[in-house]
């Protein structure tokens, strides 16, 4: 859990309240479900604290790429 951020730079600091955290496709419904957003069912049998009950990753699907050569 990140709280702030201080970048100490040429003596000056810098603080920040957010953090944002890209995944891409395939790490960010698990970053969000090992944060305790996700299906309630799922984190509660894996025994992380439910933030928020959401259906990450309920559409996620595996698209099969075909790559033609034409000569």
């Amino acid at each position: 859990k990140i709280l702030s951020i201080i970048i100490i730079r040429d003596l000056e600091v810098y603080i920040n309240k957010e953090v944002i955290v890209r995944g891409g496709t395939i790490n960010s419904p698990q970053l969000l479900m090992l944060s305790g957003i996700g299906p309630r069912k799922h984190l509660e049998a894996k025994g992380i604290p439910v933030i928020e009950d959401l259906p990450v990753g309920d559409n996620y699907q595996d698209h099969v790429g075909t790559f033609f050569l034409n000569f």
